[in-house]
């Protein structure tokens, strides 16, 4: 996670939680020669989804703020875009998943493990430090977080 990434998560999650929302990722990145300031949001409530008129106030919310920030580590001119994790939101920390037990998630690994180096199971456990995944066949197969490279909810079709 860069400075700017840092700065917005620290400043900015409180206050989209009073809001009824979470800070789900966020992302400053240089794509074509522009910068981007990249937050995606989603509604608290597991049951309940952000909207477009969500992303647009929260945008507008956070975007006063940045433009009132002295201590902003970024030094560039930037785009701000709000919106949402998506229907395969991406899971990052033991809350998101302890938050998403019983759904189906996609992980990969840095390295194979037992043979596999990406697996599709629902969610049976999280901690602190690890999940555990049963696979359609009935396999259990637990993971530490170190170990995960990339995981988010797996739709299917």
């Amino acid at each position: 996670m860069n400075a700017a990434e840092t700065y917005i998560e620290e400043h900015f999650s409180s206050l989209l939680e009073a809001q009824g929302f979470e800070l789900v990722d966020v992302q400053y990145v240089k794509e074509a020669g522009d910068f981007y300031l990249r937050l995606f949001c989603d509604r608290l409530a597991k049951d309940e989804h952000i909207d477009l008129n969500d992303c647009e106030n929260i945008s507008r919310m956070i975007g006063e703020q940045l433009d009132q920030a002295d201590d902003l580590p970024v030094n560039n001119a930037y785009r701000l875009e709000v919106s949402s994790p998506g229907i395969e939101r991406p899971l990052k920390k033991p809350k998101d998943f302890m938050r998403f037990k019983d759904e189906l998630v996609e992980v990969k690994l840095y390295k194979a493990i037992d043979g596999m180096k990406s697996i599709i199971g629902r969610l049976e456990t999280a901690t602190e430090s690890d999940i555990t995944l049963v696979t359609s066949k009935g396999q259990h197969h637990t993971f530490a977080y170190k170990n995960i490279a990339k995981a988010n909810l797996h739709f299917e079709f």
